[in-house]
Formats: C-alpha cells, structure tokens, sequence
C-alpha cells in the first residue's frame, strides 16, 4: 500500500501516459534482461584475467553486483505488470477515489525506482566496460611484443 501526502501533486499523469510509461519501463526492463546476460557472457569470457591479483578486488565486486542487479530485474518485471494491470482502475468507470490516488501513487514511486534501478545497471554496466577495456588493451599490448 502507498501512502500520499498531496492529492493535487497526483493528478499529473492521465491514465494513456501512464500505460505507456508502463509499456516503455517493461521493455527496458526486457532489454536489461537480455544484456545482463550478455554481460554474465562478457564476465565469464574474461573470468580468468579479472580472477588474477590485479583486478581480483574489481572483479568479485563487480560479479557480485551484477547477480544481485540480475535477480532484481524478474521482479521489477513483475511489478510493473501488476501495475499496468491496475490502470483500469483509473478507466472502469466507477468512482473510486482512493483507490484511482493510490494507482497514481504507485505509479510515481515505481517511476522512481525504475529510474533508479536503471541508473544502477548502467553505472555497472560502466565499470565492468571500463575493466574488460583495461584487459583487453593489456591483452592486445602484449599480443604486439611477441
């Protein structure tokens, strides 16, 4: 249940905007699931360079926020189902006032957190980028001395 503290502040969103604010955070949400899997691949090609002394540290981090990142994206799916299927709420009709500010209440706590969730992925995303380069560059330099 969420709680609101401004009845004028929910009013922003109509019920088609909010459907397609659902529809666009279930796909993103999609995607990320297929590049979380991806980067479990990229993790996993170069698992025994960042296993090594120098990116040991960097490497389990990274390992550990990516799973904990892989097992929050299922449910946010989920939520964001319940949710666009709790906007008909908003078009049956019938008058229900609490109920039709609580569905707009959700809808901008889960805006938050999906942006928020979002942000996460990428700034991991970022940091596993940035080793596997580092790798990579090290690898290709060495290549180019023998």
């Amino acid at each position: 249940m969420v709680l609101y503290s401004n009845p004028k502040y929910l009013e922003w969103k109509g019920v088609e905007e909010m459907h397609h604010d659902a529809t666009r955070w279930m796909s993103e949400l999609q995607f990320l699931e297929n590049e979380h899997r991806f980067l479990e691949d990229l993790l996993g090609t170069y698992f025994l360079k960042l296993s090594s002394e120098k990116y040991y540290d960097e490497g389990k981090s990274i390992a550990q926020e990516l799973s904990v990142i892989g097992d929050q994206i299922k449910p946010y799916i989920d939520e964001v189902r319940s949710h666009n299927n709790e906007l008909e709420v908003l078009i049956d009709g019938v008058d229900q006032p609490f109920e039709e500010k609580e569905v707009k209440a959700t809808h901008r706590m889960l805006q938050d957190k999906i942006v928020h969730f979002i942000s996460q992925f990428n700034e991991l995303k970022l940091k596993l980028y940035v080793v596997v380069q580092e790798i990579m560059k090290e690898s290709k330099a060495k290549h180019l001395l023998k």
